[in-house]
C-alpha cells in the first residue's frame, strides 16, 4: 500500500561534509516516500551547490544563519512554518541546540534528531522523538537510524555518498587531473576535525579518523 503524501524538510545544518554525508539518508527518503514532497536546509553556499542537482529533492533552501540578522533569519524561518512540513529531520551530527529551536520555529508536525551527551531540559520540548548516538559508528549509520521514526526502513543494500555532477564539473575536473598530471585511478584525501558549527569534541571525531588514515597509509605503500 502507498504511503501517505508528506512535506519532509531535512536539516542539515552542520556543514558541507555533512551534508554530503546526509545524501544516502535523502535517497532512502524517497525510496521510502516516493510521492511526497522532500526539502532539505542548509547553512552554507557551498552544500547547496553540492547538493541542488540531487534527483531526490524537491528544493534546496539555503540560508546562512551565522551572518545573518536575527530579523531577517526570522522572517526566513516563518516561511517555512507557513510551508506547513509533516516532518522535520535533523541529520547527525547536529549537537548544538540551536539547531533543534530552528526546528522548532519551523514547526513541523513532527520533529526528529539524534540524542547527544549534553541532552538538556530543553530538548525534549524541540524535539519530539530521538535515537541515541554512537561516535563509533559511521555517520551514515546514524542518520539512516532515524528512518524508524519516520516509519521507513532502508531499502538500498548499501549506502554510498552521492553527488551528481553537471557535465560542465566532469570535464573541469579531467582537465585539472590532466594539467597536473595527476592519476584519476589513485586519489585519496583524508580530513579529520571539527568546525565551529558543531558542538563535538574534536578529539572524539579524530582519533578514528587517525587510526584509520594510518590503515591507509599502510594499504597505499603495500
Amino acid at each position: 500500500m502507498a504511503k501517505q503524501k508528506k512535506k519532509f524538510l531535512v536539516c542539515s545544518l552542520a556543514g558541507i561534509g555533512d551534508t554530503l554525508i546526509a545524501t544516502p539518508l535523502i535517497h532512502e527518503l524517497r525510496l521510502n516516500f516516493p510521492d511526497s514532497q522532500i526539502d532539505v536546509l542548509v547553512l552554507w553556499n557551498g552544500s547547496r551547490q553540492l547538493i541542488e542537482t540531487n534527483p531526490h529533492l524537491n528544493r534546496v533552501l539555503q540560508h546562512n544563519f551565522l551572518e545573518s540578522n536575527l530579523l531577517t533569519t526570522l522572517k526566513f524561518l516563518l516561511r517555512l512554518r507557513r510551508t506547513g512540513y509533516d516532518v522535520s529531520i535533523n541529520t547527525f551530527p547536529q549537537s548544538r541546540v540551536e539547531y533543534r529551536i530552528i526546528s522548532w520555529i519551523i514547526n513541523a508536525k513532527l520533529r526528529v534528531s539524534h540524542q547527544y551527551d549534553h541532552f538538556g531540559w530543553l530538548t525534549p520540548v524541540l524535539i519530539h522523538k530521538t535515537v541515541p548516538h554512537d561516535y563509533s559508528r559511521h555517520c551514515i549509520e546514524q542518520n539512516l537510524d532515524l528512518l524508524k521514526l519516520v516509519q521507513a526502513e532502508p531499502k538500498l543494500q548499501s549506502h554510498h555518498y552521492e553527488v551528481y555532477l553537471t557535465p560542465d564539473e566532469i570535464k573541469w575536473a579531467q582537465e585539472y587531473f590532466t594539467t597536473n598530471k595527476l592519476n584519476l585511478g589513485h586519489c585519496l584525501a583524508i580530513h579529520p576535525g571539527s568546525g565551529r558549527t558543531k558542538n563535538l569534541i574534536l578529539k572524539t571525531m579524530a582519533n578514528p579518523v587517525l587510526r584509520h588514515s594510518r590503515s591507509a597509509a599502510i594499504e597505499t605503500t603495500s
